[in-house]
């Protein structure tokens, strides 16, 4: 709720400075819509702890 209400308060803020209209999406995580869900299943584990073994296998 709060993520849209700021969102509508800078959308709103913007209209009346600018004059445009601002679009404001609803939240997203970053990972959704960056890849396929294929391919965010082929390389990033489903499980916390094996994402953060090969985390730290790859920057430890």
């Amino acid at each position: 709720k709060l993520y849209a209400l700021k969102g509508d308060i800078v959308a709103r803020g913007v209209k009346s400075v600018l004059g445009f209209d601002m679009p404001a999406f609803e939240k997203r995580r970053f990972q959704h819509g960056a890849t396929s869900v294929d391919s965010l299943r082929e390389n990033i584990p489903a499980r916390e702890g094996q994402l953060r073994k090969k985390f730290l296998e790859l920057y430890s």
